[in-house]
């Protein structure tokens, strides 16, 4: 039985009302527009004939933002922003393991049951998402005597991380996922237990573990194909991922991530920020369907960034101009002294740009003079200098050697104090 008929056939006999699909989401301004990318992609995989309501929860979000977040709509995908608030006392958290790309947002999660109030089941998902099939089959899964349906991390192998919050349980999930039995955990008083948690408990992630440790084995897992993260396909081999999820996973890591209904992007490394292959492809198609699609995706490279913030030490003064030369430039370094050294040592070993010549105004051995280094073929010129009027004047006596002053960069923004 396909999962639309499965989901059909629940809804008629399931004890909990599913006649209406309910979704929500939770952002700040700063993932409004992963959010909304998120709600393009259901709204895409859907099936056309369902139902769905999607709630966002909203935390110190512009108008502008929410107007375009609502927009998504359409007569059987409703959208609605809620303004909501945390708690004082849970403002100040974040990961304890200083991991800050998850913010003190995300505990807004605790209060789903009291902003939803009037529904009794609902599909949270993360706003680092991709859904790229339709969820019914998932929304029917039967948790009418379990808090939620999860799906099991990886990091439940982790006996290091067991011991850190004294896990007892045999399976740890990762909540960037969660099917809410609302009415459940609301009879239940879940509410303040996670909160209790939060502030009382071991933490290593925002929400996560409290999730794990009040739900304790009171949830039901479904199949890694509802909230796989891209990440473990690099943390974990395929045949190590196929025994831990009980259900094999296509080998070619394109068919992997092909075949999973909600890829879960839940590391640093955000396909709106960063460079990622064929993921950067799949996440701007949808982006470019949502309601931020006319403004260019500006992808800068991860590694890159890895890079500088390695160099953003004592020991590294000056950061190469990564954002005004583009990756595998060719390119001319005008100045061997000390900033035209770490800038060639960290081009080398990112093997980020072709150096084709290399010039000083005195005689150095490696450089060659100003007239046979313009003779190569380059792309940009690089001044490796901090003084501002020296810079003014090889910009001069270069454009007057009739180089083009937009492939003159010069920059003392890059400077490690």
């Amino acid at each position: 039985m396909s999962g639309v008929f499965v989901y059909q056939f629940l809804m008629e006999n399931a004890g909990l009302s599913r006649k209406q699909i309910n979704v929500v989401f939770i952002t700040d301004e700063g993932y409004a527009m992963p959010t909304a990318v998120a709600i393009t992609s259901l709204k895409c995989n859907r099936r056309p004939e369902a139902s769905y309501c999607v709630y966002v929860l909203c935390k110190d979000v512009v108008d502008d933002s929410k107007q375009r977040i609502k927009k998504i709509k359409d007569p059987l995908f409703e959208v609605k922003c809620i303004d909501a608030e945390l708690p004082a006392e849970l403002q100040q958290y974040r990961k304890s393991d200083g991991d800050i790309h998850t913010t003190p947002t995300s505990l807004l999660k605790f209060l789903i049951p009291d902003y939803l109030s009037g529904v009794d089941m609902a599909l949270y998902l993360d706003s680092d998402v991709l859904i790229q099939k339709n969820i019914e089959e998932l929304y029917a899964t039967d948790i009418e005597n379990e808090y939620a349906a999860v799906v099991k991390d990886i990091i439940s192998d982790n006996k290091d991380f067991y011991k850190s919050i004294d896990y007892p349980h045999k399976y740890y999930f990762n909540s960037g996922m969660i099917l809410l039995n609302l009415k459940k955990i609301r009879e239940d008083d879940i509410q303040s237990r996670l909160i209790e948690y939060r502030r009382n408990g071991k933490n290593q992630f925002v929400d996560q573990d409290a999730f794990n440790v009040v739900f304790a084995e009171n949830v039901k897992y479904v199949s890694y194909r509802y909230n796989f993260l891209n990440k473990y396909l690099e943390w974990r081999d395929i045949e190590y991922l196929s025994k831990f999820f009980g259900e094999p996973v296509p080998a070619d890591a394109d068919a992997a991530i092909s075949a999973v209904a909600i890829l879960h992007f839940g590391s640093a490394e955000k396909p709106w920020k960063y460079q990622m292959g064929k993921l950067s492809s799949i996440y701007s198609e949808y982006y470019k369907m949502s309601p931020y699609g006319n403004e260019p995706l500006k992808l800068i490279d991860y590694q890159v960034e890895k890079f500088k913030s390695e160099m953003a030490r004592p020991c590294v003064e000056f950061i190469f101009p990564f954002e005004q030369v583009p990756k595998d430039s060719r390119v001319v370094l005008y100045g061997a002294g000390k900033i035209g050294v770490q800038y060639y040592k960290q081009i080398k070993a990112l093997d980020y740009c072709t150096i084709v010549a290399w010039t000083d105004r005195k005689k150095i051995q490696g450089c060659v003079d100003i007239d046979t280094a313009l003779q190569q073929d380059f792309d940009y010129v690089v001044i490796t200098t901090m003084d501002k009027i020296s810079a003014d004047e090889i910009t001069g006596n270069l454009t007057r050697r009739g180089v083009d002053e937009e492939k003159i960069v010069y920059s003392n923004a890059n400077v490690m104090f």
